[in-house]
């Protein structure tokens, strides 16, 4: 099985600015629609778009995946891709989900469970260099554009519409060392913070070092690519959240899997 080609296009949608005030009106009405939309609709649907596109082609029905971030308005809106990954690693599979907000991380775990999907852990932390108590900004009507206290560029008027709560944070490589065998390959890593995303791979050289193969971050800083390279990685491909890049020689990507 050869390695895919790179792929350059860039998305639409990265095109105006996440933070414009109609932008985010439409995010929330669009979300509040597609709750209403049964889940085999909406993620059947979303699957077969994404199913041949980085970072998801990159996987098997038997990979070991962390995802970072799983909010919980697109988890009910169709757009959680923590639980398309849940859905391409069946049935052998494992998913490891970090999130840091409980409300968020509570409703990822019930809704794998419901559905009956195997190897999905779910830890409620927030992925840090290091051990630490954070503050996290987070809006009720919108868990998705929640950050980390320093780690978001928001001026002060609009930082004060964001609520603000101490959650315990730890490194990736103490959260994986407690929850997944030592056997186990880390195929790919998802980050998607809201800049915190250097912050996370900081605690996560270990697990580099172990040879994970793909990572994916959002589109959250203008310097990721230098970042990438001072530890090993290259650019591979835009994604749906910002940008995939590769380890060199890094293994070749799955076949298709089966759907929902």
């Amino acid at each position: 099985m050869s390695e895919p080609p790179r792929i350059d296009k860039e998305y639409l949608r990265f095109q105006w600015s996440h933070r414009h005030p109609l932008h985010l009106k439409l995010v929330r009405i669009f979300n509040a629609l597609m709750a209403a939309v049964p889940f085999r609709i909406k993620y059947g649907i979303g699957l077969r778009f994404r199913r041949s596109k980085p970072p998801y082609s990159l996987l098997r029905s038997d990979s070991v995946v962390v995802q970072v971030g799983a909010p919980r308005d697109t988890l009910r809106a169709g757009r959680s891709r923590a639980m398309y990954f849940a859905l391409l690693v069946q049935p052998h599979g494992r998913l490891v989900v970090v999130e840091a907000d409980p409300e968020s991380a509570r409703s990822f775990e019930e809704a794998a469970a419901a559905r009956g999907l195997k190897g999905v852990t779910v830890c409620t932390k927030a992925a840090w260099s290091e051990r630490a108590e954070l503050n996290l900004h987070f809006k009720n009507s919108h868990p998705a554009a929640g950050f980390v206290e320093d780690c978001a560029d928001y001026t002060e008027d609009e930082a004060r519409q964001f609520a603000v709560a101490s959650i315990p944070a730890d490194s990736l490589d103490n959260i994986l060392a407690s929850l997944t065998p030592d056997s186990e390959q880390v195929r790919l890593l998802s980050v998607t913070t809201n800049g915190a995303e250097e912050k996370a791979l900081e605690g996560a050289r270990g697990q580099l070092a172990k040879g994970v193969a793909y990572i994916s971050l959002a589109r959250t800083g203008p310097k990721l690519d230098e970042l990438m390279r001072s530890l090993g990685y290259q650019h591979f491909a835009h994604d749906d959240r910002g940008f995939t890049f590769c380890r060199t020689n890094a293994p070749a990507a799955a076949s298709e899997n089966s759907g929902p």
